[in-house]
């Protein structure tokens, strides 16, 4: 049943992509990822930890 509803919902598709777009979009992803890391990281290392810890 799975199978025979697919083959109804399923459209071919002619996508490629060049090498350069997927290594932009995983150049683009590594980089958000980075900052979305060390941002808060850098932030919290600045914080006195009693002060922290009393906050949260």
């Amino acid at each position: 049943l799975a199978s025979l509803l697919f083959s109804l919902i399923s459209v071919p598709l002619d996508i490629s992509f060049a090498a350069s777009d997927v290594m932009v979009a995983i150049g683009l992803s590594v980089f958000i990822g980075l900052v979305s890391g060390f941002v808060p990281a850098l932030l919290a290392a600045r914080l006195d930890p009693v002060i922290a810890i009393r906050q949260a």
